[in-house]
């Protein structure tokens, strides 16, 4: 029976008259209200796979309203006691019209399902419809039409992500990035997978620190890419194929498949995903004879959820990433030329386990996961070093968390956490061997309390997490062993206020730290250091950073605008940065860091019911306060790689026509130039316009698109130039066409 239906919920706190309307939606059922609900009403979290009756009851258990679930998957919402009688004008199984307004985007940036526009942090989130609707085939892809976010893309499976300004290349991850609830951390390198999007829920950036919730290495920020779910009661699949072209070279190929499958009717399922995509190259080697950069990327995912009724969910989870660059990245002279050949296969995998039990107003969860990376190179590593050999990164979480379900008076969430890191480089630069071994093991206890005013449209959420963090370094360098470690204790707050003068309108500030942990000093550097007589330290301090940040959101009576803008100062301390030795070696020191100040805005317009316009903007001003890569001590020079300003629009456009559905988009994104390297030998880099087209036709089950990337062929410099004039840039003008099909 239609009561009995159990659906996978995600309805966070809201008025009651639209979390009415959106439970409907997400049961696909029709609703008929007898009488007003209150709009002054607010209501719970309703989240999870529960049936339709158990969703309603505690929706509705502490309104004064009742409900009853007809025929024809009819949902009628009467005050209690009043009966269930319809009016006469009301047809049973009749939908009720809904206005055309814009997606009730939700985010789960406090570890629990909210409104983005009852959150008092700024939040920016790229939805599967809009994934689908631009293409776009990775995680980079989506977080760079951001504001306040860049990404240079080196290929060969290594993204650098800036979020405000947060750019190293130097420290384990200096923003968070999570899969689901699996962390990724780089180990003394910003490295996480390069995650593809097909069948992907939403992808995430909370800005700002976020080092209370999510721990280590979200200075900027933290990027969560979301999954889909499986679903216990339906079938259902998908492919896509493609073909496409690079500058007129030889066409590369994708190919992408999902298979969702109840074992167990409406108790377990299990959720497939396989993609792989061959992408010519498209430099041009100075050596006739040598390769291009092709990349050969294959991704696939496993999810098994268990959830045997509305209390208990369980999934576990398997991933795995690999990209085969066998002659290059991303990077090359004017003219797209390079004198560089360089070999490397990487592999992420993880594997993640956790189970949740909800209780009628808090959960209970419990995570697992474990991560690897393995990367083998050799060739060219960079300008005057060449190198082969292997390095492996291992990560092992635990975590415990007890967290209120949103919308109460008091909201909170407390929880312990264990993460043990470890990393092996097996290596020979310039025929020096180099093997070093670096682990690192953290506990840490975290909480977080949000007050909401009674009467005052006033919102406090104060948190705090202590970790207890041991890092310790042995090096292998000809015949001399270097051995350290150290013990690091750490404090991390956070504090907002936010001001909801109406269900639609948000003002906030908010403080918060964020941490990230010392680096061992690289075994090659500590030796030369030592014949120079220049003193190093093996093990790095840990570097912290501090933003201040003041926002405006705003969503319009119709729900067709929405605004969402912020203002910001960072002080970010003891930012490991380079000392140069030699020509060749540099060796890695603290500095006193850096300052960020910024401003940055987001604004969604549904013009008319086919029409969806995005508009972004920030302006960066990130500068070293002293000690710069290279070993300059002047103050003022821009943080590396940052650009001082970027602007992106996304417009997409659909339209029933005949038989089918006519769609439409295009993406631009420009940013300034990039001024700092990683030393001061270089030139600045080129500022970057790139532009997409996608044109599509969909039939019942079947649809095709064509699309053209880069339309301008921008081929300028992403990141500064190198000496020699090297520097990342994006793929030539690519035109591709795809074909979908779900089942």
């Amino acid at each position: 029976m239609a009561q009995d239906l159990r659906v996978s919920f995600r309805i966070p706190p809201q008025p009651m008259d639209q979390a009415v309307l959106e439970l409907s939606r997400q049961a696909n059922m029709s609703l008929v209200a007898v009488g007003d609900i209150d709009p002054r009403m607010r209501s719970p979290e309703i989240s999870g796979r529960m049936s339709v009756a158990t969703a309603l009851h505690r929706l509705l258990e502490r309104t004064g309203l009742d409900f009853q679930i007809g025929q024809q998957r009819l949902i009628t919402i009467t005050p209690r006691h009043a009966g269930s009688s319809l009016p006469d004008s009301v047809v049973p199984g009749t939908p009720v019209s809904q206005p055309v307004t814009l997606p009730n985007v939700v985010v789960s940036a406090r570890r629990r399902d909210e409104r983005w526009i009852d959150v008092p942090i700024a939040v920016s989130s790229v939805t599967a419809r809009q994934i689908e609707a631009h293409g776009m085939l990775s995680a980079a892809d989506a977080v760079s039409t951001m504001p306040s976010v860049a990404v240079v893309d080196n290929g060969a499976a290594f993204t650098q992500v800036q979020i405000r300004g947060v750019s190293s290349s130097l420290g384990g991850n200096d923003n968070g990035y999570y899969l689901d609830d699996v962390p990724f951390t780089g180990l003394t390198v910003p490295w996480h997978p390069d995650t593809r999007l097909y069948d992907v829920d939403r992808v995430e950036v909370l800005k700002g620190p976020q080092g209370t919730l999510f721990g280590e290495g979200s200075l900027g920020g933290t990027i969560r890419v979301v999954t889909k779910a499986p679903e216990l009661d339906e079938f259902a699949a998908s492919s896509l194929i493609g073909l496409a072209s690079t500058d007129g070279d030889a066409p590369g190929q994708s190919h992408h498949a999902m298979v969702n499958a109840p074992l167990v009717d409406r108790v377990l399922a299990l959720r497939a995903v396989a993609s792989r995509e061959i992408q010519p190259g498209w430099t041009r080697p100075s050596n006739p004879d040598a390769a291009t950069n092709d990349q050969d990327i294959a991704m696939s995912r496993v999810r098994l959820r268990w959830s045997p009724d509305e209390r208990w969910t369980a999934d576990a989870g398997w991933t795995s990433t690999r990209t085969r660059a066998p002659a290059g990245d991303f990077e090359s002279r004017d003219g797209l030329v390079t004198d560089r050949q360089y070999m490397s296969n990487t592999a992420w995998h993880s594997r993640s386990f956790n189970i949740q039990y909800r209780f009628d107003r808090s959960s209970l969860t419990l995570l697992h996961s474990s991560t690897q990376l393995h990367n083998a190179l050799r060739g060219d590593i960079a300008l005057k070093t060449s190198g082969e050999g292997t390095i492996t990164i291992r990560s092992r979480n635990w975590e415990a968390r007890w967290n209120s379900l949103a919308g109460q008076n008091v909201d909170w969430i407390a929880g312990v956490a264990q993460r043990t890191a470890l990393r092996d480089d097996n290596l020979l630069f310039n025929d020096v061997p180099v093997e070093s071994r670096g682990s690192s093991r953290s506990n840490a206890v975290f909480g977080e309390l949000t007050f909401r005013g009674a009467s005052l449209p006033l919102s406090l959420t104060v948190g705090v997490r202590h970790v207890v963090e041991d890092v310790e370094n042995q090096d292998h360098v000809i015949a001399d062993d270097v051995g350290a470690l150290k013990r690091y204790r750490k404090w991390v707050p956070r504090a907002n206020v936010g001001w909801h003068r109406d269900d639609r309108t948000l003002v906030y500030a908010s403080v918060a730290q964020g941490f990230r942990s010392g680096i061992p000093q690289p075994s090659v550097s500590n030796q030369r250091a030592m014949e120079l007589g220049v003193d190093v330290p093996a093990i790095l301090r840990p570097d912290t950073m501090v933003t201040y940040e003041a926002g405006f959101k705003r969503l319009s009576e119709d729900a067709r605008f929405q605004f969402n803008g912020a203002v910001f100062s960072s002080r970010w301390k003891d930012l490991p940065v380079r000392l140069r030795l030699d020509d060749l070696l540099n060796a890695v020191v603290n500095s006193r860091g850096a300052r960020m100040r910024g401003v940055e805005f987001e604004t969604r317009i549904l013009p008319t019911e086919s029409l969806d316009l995005q508009f972004n903007a920030s302006y960066i001003d990130s500068h070293l306060v002293t000690g710069g890569a290279g070993g300059r001590r002047e103050e003022g020079i821009p943080l590396y790689n940052v650009s001082r300003w970027g602007f992106s629009a996304l417009g997409s456009y659909t339209k029933p026509i005949g038989i089918g559905v006519l769609s439409a988009s295009a993406a631009l994104r420009i940013n300034s130039a990039r001024q700092t390297g990683m030393f001061d030998d270089g030139t600045p880099g080129d500022a970057i316009t790139a532009l997409n087209l996608r044109l599509g036709w969909q039939v019942d089950h079947i649809g095709a698109s064509v699309f053209i990337n880069n339309v301008a062929n921008e081929q300028g410099a992403v990141t500064s130039r190198d000496a020699v004039g090297t520097a990342v840039r994006i793929r030539p003008r690519t035109v591709g066409v795809e074909l979908a099909v779900t089942y």
